[in-house]
């Protein structure tokens, strides 16, 4: 009999009749005992289209996810693909975060190739499609995703498009893992999918595939990192809204442009002036709207239709801020990757599920009580910027770990994952009570 198994499954259309039948066929080594035959559950896109199964791996002796990627004897893979290809192996074999999975090894037969990782315990894909998020989870998981991206974007793999929340990885306990983005915009034979769910891609994107001659695309400077932020602006209102926020009837980069336009503006004349004359009369009835008024109307569409929980009601505002800066369509105008994690939304997130108990007993305490008045006090007293008589979470635990400090120089702010603007306020505070910077 032959070593290879044979495995296949008909991905199902989903309700809104947007996604057509797909045939996915799998062939691993018999060497690899499977737990079960591939089942749509257990889809995990490691590249487009790209299916993997679980199994139990036969040298490391555990269970495993296996994802094909593709036919190395394919005549579409050319010889600059697979050199293209193997530099990624190297790159994304040395990956080490928390928040990007982890690729065990790498196994090739019969010309396939396969990366061996640890099992999947769910995908973000499916949490949206079944659960409700609050905000202060959406806070939670979107950090995890903002910090991944982060770190994939130091290791070179930039952007990260086309972005599927099935290519995100969600635990049972919370935890966001991006896939390794090895071989993206691929399909299994190893041929280049250019157009392919362009959902999550950023205007600047789309109008480079539509004008063909990057010359002519109006573009300061091209940001690919940019692009990134689009995209995570994207999956946190899916988070909210429980499905896609631009999707039109098929993917061709036009009407997805199109789509994102009659939503939030920002399209200029003078870019539709590059466009080729077909898409012009697409474009033809879209009144430019470059301050992008449509932008607020659509965020306060997407508050009113999400429910806010009663302790949430303090990030509300917050969000909105955020996504109004996300959702630039002049990518000069978005905020850089870098200061999403600065943003406000995510500096009052209370910090308990990144701290434990050891770096608390780090701390000698004191035990005299505090009130909170008197920390309202102290705040108006130093004249902090965006003062308030309401304080968050975060900042009363922090203020209540500095007051009972003994040492004030064994403190270190760096190590609480705070924003600037926060670690200022905190260093005023402490310069207040002690008379050193």
């Amino acid at each position: 009999s032959s070593r290879f198994k044979q495995y296949s499954i008909v991905q199902q259309q989903n309700n809104d009749h947007h996604e057509t039948d797909t045939n996915l066929a799998f062939t691993i080594p018999r060497e690899f005992i499977t737990r079960q035959d591939l089942i749509s559950d257990s889809l995990f896109h490691g590249g487009i289209d790209s299916p993997t199964i679980n199994a139990i791996d036969p040298i490391l002796k555990q269970p495993v996810h296996i994802t094909k990627y593709l036919c190395l004897k394919s005549k579409t893979s050319t010889q600059q693909y697979k050199n293209h290809l193997y530099e990624r192996i190297l790159l994304t074999s040395q990956l080490l975060h928390p928040n990007v999975r982890r690729i065990l090894s790498w196994y090739i037969a019969d010309g396939c190739l396969y990366s061996i990782t640890k099992l999947i315990q769910g995908t973000l894909r499916h949490a949206i499609e079944s659960e409700a998020f609050s905000l202060e989870r959406i806070c939670r998981l979107s950090l995890q995703i903002i910090n991944g991206t982060i770190y994939l974007q130091s290791k070179g793999l930039c952007p990260l498009t086309p972005w599927y929340t099935t290519n995100i990885e969600l635990t049972r306990d919370d935890r966001i893992r991006l896939c390794s983005p090895t071989i993206s915009r691929t399909k299994l034979n190893g041929g280049i999918v250019q157009h392919h769910h362009l959902w999550r891609h950023a205007p600047e994107s789309l109008l480079r595939m539509i004008i063909k001659n990057e010359s002519l695309v109006h573009i300061e400077s091209i940001d690919n990192s940019k692009e990134d932020v689009w995209s995570i602006g994207c999956i946190i209102v899916e988070m909210m809204i429980n499905t896609i926020l631009f999707r039109p009837q098929n993917d061709d980069p036009s009407l997805q442009l199109l789509c994102i336009v009659q939503l939030v503006g920002g399209l200029t004349l003078s870019s539709i002036d590059h466009f080729p004359c077909h898409i012009k009369q697409l474009f033809s009835n879209i009144k430019c709207d470059s301050d992008q008024q449509r932008l607020n109307h659509l965020l306060k569409q997407i508050f009113n239709q999400y429910t806010i929980h009663t302790n949430d009601y303090n990030k509300r505002d917050y969000l909105y801020d955020l996504l109004k800066q996300i959702f630039q369509f002049q990518s000069n105008k978005r905020i850089e990757l870098q200061s999403l994690i600065e943003h406000p939304f995510f500096s009052i997130d209370p910090i308990k599920t990144y701290k434990n108990k050891t770096q608390l007993n780090l701390l000698q305490l004191k035990t005299s009580p505090i009130h909170i008045d008197d920390l309202v006090h102290l705040c108006t007293k130093l004249n902090l910027e965006r003062s308030r008589w309401i304080l968050t979470l975060k900042e009363r635990c922090l203020f209540e770990l500095i007051l009972h400090i003994d040492n004030f120089s064994q403190f270190n702010l760096d190590k609480y994952g705070l924003s600037q603007l926060l670690k200022n306020e905190l260093k005023r505070l402490i310069y207040f009570l002690t008379g050193n910077s």
